[in-house]
């Protein structure tokens, strides 16, 4: 078992290591997931809407976990009876229900819809449980579990009978990958991760395989990151108290200066999406901190509430205080900031926060009061 294990995680860390990991494996699905959530938060209020960003979420590029013939089959499913179609979506994304009856439910919902196989319902469900968090519930496939499971000598999925047991089996193994990664110093930073790779060594990278010659070397790889973010972890070494700070924790805190990492992606699946643009193109993207990060306290440089998606023109604006945002979300524009600049970079009256949160709202008033107009503020209230 343990060769196994050993060949396993030397794959497992060519791929969670490679520099397009978070691009290829993570980002696109904390998207179609902050798509999900956005239909659930609607689902109440504005149903057909609801219905109807469900529908492009679903048939979207970003699915790639669903076969396009049981996309079709929801679709219709969803235009033929949205009343039913709503109350079933509504179930199954409401969280005090416990989850094994919600999954066998929206089985058998999608079995009267015409979707019987498990293999098929199993994909379907596991995609759309992404609405509450793709950390948690990332997508389960049974052809690109199989590899892995037969790598490290696990059952297949396809031995389980229904698209539930399934489902359990497959968070079971990815709990068990995170907790194996320790032993081989692959950090696995949650289910996502590990479903990240146990796809690209069932051939979901089918551009890139891992050389026989490939060494995980843990030691290297640490002394590559220390060296990387030197500079920003010598800048929080003297800061008050950081002698308290773990290794780990200063690194999160680096990487979210940086707008990588956990804070990133907190705000892809809030936002999935420049927060107050059309800018839907995640590479070009940042992750800006409402109160600055100068300023902020460890908790607060790490919360995704305490953070706007934006495109590079209205993060640079937003930075320098030129933007801000009014509790309603409609944006507030300095007059400092010349007409023919507003025009040049895109910068209209009529943007807004496409959705707040409260918990968004102390971390906007504390922008307008000390950040807006190039106010300097030094101290949380």
């Amino acid at each position: 078992m343990k060769d196994k294990l050993t060949e396993f995680f030397r794959q497992a860390a060519f791929y969670r290591y490679h520099p397009n990991f978070q691009r290829r494996e993570r980002e696109y699905k904390l998207r179609l997931a902050s798509r999900f959530s956005h239909s659930r938060d609607l689902l109440n209020s504005k149903p057909r809407v609801a219905l109807e960003l469900l529908r492009k979420a679903f048939t979207g590029k970003d699915n790639n976990i669903v076969d396009w013939r049981n996309k079709a089959d929801v679709v219709t499913w969803i235009r033929e009876r949205p009343t039913d179609a709503a109350l079933s979506f509504r179930k199954l994304w409401k969280s005090t229900t416990a989850l094994d009856k919600r999954f066998s439910s929206f089985s058998e919902d999608l079995a009267e819809a015409g979707v019987t196989a498990s293999g098929s319902q199993l994909a379907i469900i596991s995609t759309l449980l992404m609405a509450h968090s793709a950390g948690e519930f990332p997508p389960v496939k049974v052809q690109a579990f199989r590899p892995a499971l037969k790598m490290i000598g696990w059952d297949d999925l396809g031995t389980k009978d229904s698209a539930l047991e399934r489902y359990l089996y497959a968070q079971m193994f990815l709990d068990y990958l995170i907790d194996q990664g320790e032993k081989f110093d692959v950090e696995l930073r949650d289910r996502l991760d590990a479903q990240g790779t146990v796809w690209c060594i069932g051939g979901g990278w089918s551009d890139t395989s891992v050389p026989r010659s490939w060494i995980n070397n843990p030691e290297q790889r640490a002394k590559a990151e220390l060296a990387f973010y030197h500079g920003d972890l010598t800048e929080l070494d003297a800061e008050p108290g950081a002698n308290k700070r773990t290794p780990t924790e200063k690194l999160a805190l680096v990487k979210a200066r940086r707008g990588q990492g956990r804070f990133r992606d907190g705000l892809i699946e809030l936002w999935g999406c420049c927060a107050a643009s059309d800018c839907k193109e995640l590479n070009l993207l940042r992750a800006s901190h409402i109160i600055p990060w100068r300023i902020a306290n460890d908790s607060q440089r790490l919360d995704k509430f305490n953070g706007l998606l934006l495109s590079p023109n209205l993060d640079a604006a937003f930075d320098a205080g030129l933007i801000t945002f009014a509790e309603n979300g409609k944006i507030i524009i300095s007059k400092s900031l010349r007409n023919d600049d507003r025009r040049a970079l895109g910068i209209r009256n009529d943007l807004r926060l496409r959705r707040i949160a409260r918990k968004h709202l102390p971390y906007l008033a504390y922008h307008r009061r000390n950040v807006y107009e190039q106010k300097i503020g030094m101290e949380w209230p």
